[in-house]
């Protein structure tokens, strides 16, 4: 008759927490306190747990969560390339978003700026840091139309000068820039959002235009 051998595991300390792979914390106790040295690969190489994460702010009520979902799938993803965007709310204004394609977070983050269902959104970086520290959100950046902009100002030093009021200059838009549009001059400018303007008079040797 065949044999069978049985092989009985060594017992285990049950309050020991199993090791994955080669990274083996070594640790002492003494008087109750105890004192762990972290293997470099943990602090080298380990992934943090937020990476695929970045944080979005709402400027003004929130969209339903499943509007912000439909959006930001449709807006920031490619045709053609299977990529699933996470939402969920860690207040009434903060939505977190799971973005597990690494070009595609990078291509949200450098844009920043965002409008999800004509609600402004502003899009950070989402660790440790950056939520105990949440970014200003008295300004962001606007597209702004001056109208009635005289012959002799419509130049960049003479638009930037007439748009100082309203916000900090950025640039001006390409179809000002390509005088594709003669009747308006558009220019994006960092503009305070408890201060808007919506008309601005401006003064040339003492006349008023």
């Amino acid at each position: 008759m065949d044999s069978l051998d049985l092989v009985i595991p060594a017992a285990q300390n049950p309050w020991k927490s199993p090791v994955v792979g080669s990274s083996r914390p070594v640790f002492e106790v003494s008087n109750g306190v105890a004192a762990i040295d972290i293997p470099e690969d943990i602090y080298t190489s380990s992934d943090p747990l937020w990476k695929n994460y970045v944080v979005g702010y709402f400027i003004g009520d929130a969209p339903h969560v499943g509007s912000i979902h439909a959006t930001v799938n449709r807006i920031w993803t490619s045709p053609g390339v299977k990529v699933k965007i996470d939402v969920q709310f860690i207040s009434k204004t903060s939505v977190l978003f799971r973005i597990e394609n690494e070009a595609l977070q990078h291509k949200v983050l450098r844009r920043r700026y965002w409008h999800v269902t004509d609600v402004p959104l502003v899009i950070n970086l989402w660790t440790p840091e950056t939520a105990a520290s949440p970014p200003d959100l008295s300004a962001m950046p606007l597209w702004v139309d001056l109208k009635s902009v005289p012959n002799y100002m419509f130049s960049h030093k003479g638009l930037k000068c007439l748009s100082s009021p309203v916000g900090k200059f950025v640039r001006l838009h390409p179809s000002t820039e390509r005088c594709t549009r003669l009747d308006v001059a558009r220019v994006l400018l960092e503009v305070n959002l408890h201060e808007l303007f919506f008309f601005v008079p401006f003064y040339l040797l003492g006349l008023r235009f």
